[in-house]
């Protein structure tokens, strides 16, 4: 009986071991619940067509300028078919990093159908500008890690967009230079797409026609221009 009983307490006692051991293994290895991020991304909706005030396209841009975070900016203009902004100013250089996606507009089917007219923004301006500092374009790029999808982008005495100073930015799917049925000129006096001292830059299917010059890429390093339609 003696021994009977040492066997139970030695087994006993390593069964107790192999639960710790487990138990500590599990406890380093579970997987942690994600860090929720300081401030959430911020979504802006263009919910018109007009040229400032709110639920425009430049209200959102100064609102993606003053939030430090990375921003959104969708769209929502009712309406249906295809949506024209006919600016008569420049638009506010993007200075912060945000998304502009004309690809969440209702019908959107492959296809732009949000069109940036700068037709009355002949004071110099481009379509879309984004910098770190403040050049009016179309759209001026300046912050880095933007992106530019689903516009159709013309009319403008400069580029329909310049990258500047940060990279890592992408324009996707865009028609520069032309309307969203891509058959009528609306040539850019400068650039479809304008990079300047700024790297790694993707442009990719981007239809580029009838602006001065399709586009230019100085002392910039590490850019991919791919699958683009030029003419």
């Amino acid at each position: 009986m003696k021994g009977y009983r040492r066997l139970i307490s030695v087994s006993s006692v390593g069964f107790i071991f192999i639960i710790l051991i487990i138990g500590l293994f599990l406890k380093e290895n579970r997987s942690e619940p994600a860090q929720a991020l300081a401030t959430p991304l911020a979504t802006f909706t263009v919910t018109n067509t007009n040229d400032s005030g709110p639920g425009s396209l430049r209200q959102a841009i100064l609102d993606a300028n003053r939030n430090r975070d990375p921003d959104m900016i969708v769209f929502n203009i009712p309406g249906g078919s295809v949506q024209t902004i006919r600016l008569r100013s420049p638009l506010p250089t993007i200075t912060d990093p945000v998304t502009i996606d004309a690809t969440t507009q209702p019908g959107f089917s492959g296809t732009p159908i949000i069109e940036l007219d700068g037709g009355i923004a002949r004071s110099g301006a481009s379509g879309l500008a984004v910098t770190a500092g403040g050049a009016p374009s179309g759209f001026v790029i300046t912050a880095g890690n933007s992106v530019v999808k689903g516009l159709a982008i013309g009319n403008f005495n400069g580029h329909a967009i310049s990258l500047q100073q940060r990279g890592n930015n992408m324009v996707m799917n865009n028609y520069l230079g032309t309307d969203a049925n891509c058959d009528e000129n609306r040539g850019n006096a400068g650039e479809g797409l304008n990079i300047l001292n700024s790297n790694n830059n993707m442009s990719m299917g981007n239809t580029i026609v009838f602006n001065g010059d399709g586009g230019s890429v100085i002392n910039s390093n590490g850019n991919v221009i791919q699958d683009n339609n030029l003419g």
